[in-house]
């Protein structure tokens, strides 16, 4: 078979440059592995990567090159071993109940040629839902960034009974009143096409009667020739007939006027449900001018992003609930797709840090419908599982988006907010920016920009928890670790105990850094009459202590007054409509001042007046 990937060419010229120049560039990552198969003990090796790989989200090993004191050696591969390749499709792995399983579908091999010799190349697909975990030699693996890891007995035990669970899934239950003619020949030949691709695995079918075997084996027909959800679902004529809103997603676009609110009711099969929801919200996100890549118009939200939170609704919404996807748009300020279904139990944390809601998803997924998410993985419709909440993560840390979070606060209803970006935004920099000289002085150096992204992932993560929501578990596991572990070791970062299994790595930002007001603190140093000032006033205060306390500067009114609308309004600061507070916080500090509250510190600037007598 023809391994066709953008992965393996990149790796490869890698490899190739390192080996003309001299400079080590390290390639493995938690999809790429390099193996020397010149001895057995680096065979076995080879079997728990593959292991791992099936566990996990795929990936690609490259057999026929070594990695040694950081150069690269092409040993090739042996294309006598071809036997012994063919054999982890058939005979190598088993399954949890310890019975040789067929991989053939989830295991290709190629041959490439680098510096003049051969290597193969090893194409593994993650393995659907509900047929995790397999074993080598009596032991799971997974993969966990560059390595190969153990996967225990409470996460064995778990997926157990997940997979008990998913016998009885709504996915393949048969749909009463509909039949074979149903189903519609053009789609399921366009099916056969996308599983051809590679290699050629169907035949085209000439009519809907000779396409019965493959309907049975991919689950469109139960065992007995009775259409199923998924059937209807993937290459229905007309299933919103049989399955009413399983097959149905609303959309509304709202600017909180009425004239201006626009909706649209769609009702098809899954696939044109997913073209028309994404052409819907691609029409409707505002595109605005960004500073990056020469002033180019950038989207509110990336092509990516918004195909892959759609893929994923309708791939692990729960089809026994029998209520449409509803997607709304706020032009920015956010994104909400709103599913039927629930959290499993197991991905939930939810706990109390100092007083504190902790609120986190656990970053992977469990398909309701690992069958529907396989047939969508083969239409390239989604990606493997975990990926969906990896790309909203990404997307925000690449201060793209807010802080994704899930309200699930309504009973079998999952709502993911997508917030308008950057992560950055205004209160965020005043935040950071007001504890500059003392994050330094805890690092020892600056804060680099992955430092900052992390911290206001955090920063913002807290604020949605104390609301209720839930957001995306960020811990060291990703690749975040430098920054994290930094963060961790100057005491920016906690780890606070929770009492949680040690599956789920939690940080929080030291309590202090995230006070909601310092009232206690200027209480004691203005004494009663701070308890008799404006509450505006009691703002200003709170803002210059921040800045005056922990980084022993001053500020100036014009950087109070975003914060002090922020606070005020809950909305991003527009100076053009926010003259009158402007004018009015200059004000209150020059009052301030006047009573000795503050220090003049520098043109304009203001600090807190640690002197003061009362």
């Amino acid at each position: 078979m023809t391994i066709r990937s953008t992965l393996v060419d990149s790796t490869l010229a890698a490899v190739e440059l390192s080996l003309k120049t001299g400079d080590f560039v390290s390639v493995e990552s938690t999809l790429i592995e390099l193996k020397d198969l010149s001895t057995g003990a680096l065979w076995t090796a080879l079997k728990k990567s593959i292991c791992a790989f099936l566990n996990s989200e795929g990936g690609y090993v490259i057999c026929g090159i070594r990695e040694r004191n950081r150069k690269y050696i092409i040993t090739g591969f042996n294309e006598n071993d071809e036997a012994k390749i063919i054999d982890l499709q058939t005979k190598d792995f088993r399954d949890d109940k310890g019975q040789a399983i067929d991989l053939k579908d989830f295991i290709s091999f190629d041959y490439r040629s680098i510096s003049n010799k051969r290597v193969a190349i090893l194409a593994v697909q993650a393995l659907p839902a509900d047929r995790k975990y397999i074993q080598f030699d009596n032991v799971f693996y997974e993969r966990m960034l560059t390595q190969d890891k153990q996967i225990g007995e409470v996460r064995l035990r778990q997926q157990s009974e997940y997979k008990t669970e998913l016998e009885y899934s709504k996915e393949i239950s048969v749909v009463e009143n509909a039949n074979i003619d149903d189903l519609d020949i053009e789609i399921i030949n366009q099916y056969v096409l996308k599983l051809n691709l590679g290699s050629k695995k169907e035949t085209i079918k000439k009519d809907i009667n000779d396409a019965a075997d493959l309907l049975q084996r991919k689950h469109f027909l139960n065992p007995n020739g009775k259409v199923t959800i998924l059937g209807l679902l993937i290459c229905g004529k007309d299933p919103a007939r049989y399955i009413e809103n399983r097959a149905r997603l609303h959309c509304f676009f709202e600017t909180g006027e009425d004239i201006s609110r626009d909706k649209k009711f769609y009702e098809n099969d899954l696939l044109t449900l997913a073209d028309d929801a994404f052409a819907f919200i691609w029409g409707k996100i505002r595109v605005g001018v960004s500073a990056r890549n020469g002033g180019s118009s950038e989207p509110e939200y990336s092509e990516t992003l918004i195909r892959e939170v759609i893929n994923n609704a309708l791939a692990h919404r729960d089809y026994s609930i029998n209520q449409p996807i509803t997607v709304r748009i706020k032009p920015e300020e956010s994104v909400e797709v709103k599913n039927p279904g629930t959290f499993k139990q197991r991905m939930l944390i939810a706990a109390v840090s100092d007083g504190k809601l902790v609120r986190r998803i656990r970053g992977f997924s469990e398909s309701k419908n690992p069958k529907l998410a396989s047939i969508l993985q083969t239409l390239n419709k989604i990606e493997s599982q975990g990926k969906g909440m990896a790309t909203l993560v990404n997307e925000c840390l690449q201060n793209k988006t807010g802080v994704p979070y899930y309200d699930i606060s309504i009973p079998d209803t999952i709502s993911l907010f997508i917030p308008s970006g950057p992560l950055i935004n205004q209160p965020t920099r005043a935040w950071l920016d007001s504890f500059k000289s003392y994050f330094e002085s805890c690092l020892g150096r600056s804060l680099t920009m992955e430092d900052e992204l992390v911290l206001a992932y955090h920063y913002n993560s807290e604020a949605r928890n104390q609301r209720g929501h839930f957001t995306i578990l960020l811990n060291e596991s990703n690749n975040h670790y430098n920054s994290i572990s930094s963060l961790k070791a100057a005491g920016i970062l906690l780890e606070p105990s929770l009492g949680l299994d040690n599956a789920a790595k939690i940080y929080v930002i030291n309590p202090e850094l995230t006070k909601p007001n310092y009232n206690s603190e200027l209480k004691m140093l203005f004494g009663e009459d701070f308890s008799t000032l404006d509450s505006r006033y009691k703002s200003v205060l709170n803002i210059i202590y921040r800045y005056s306390y922990f980084s022993k500067i001053p500020v100036k009114p014009a950087n109070i007054t975003p914060e002090v609308f922020h606070l005020e309004y809950g909305k991003a600061f527009l100076p053009t409509k926010s003259e009158t507070l402007g004018r009015n916080i200059r004000k209150i500090c020059v009052d301030l001042l006047k009573e000795n509250y503050l220090t003049s510190g520098g043109p304009a600037g203001y600090s807190i007046n640690f002197d003061f007598k009362q």
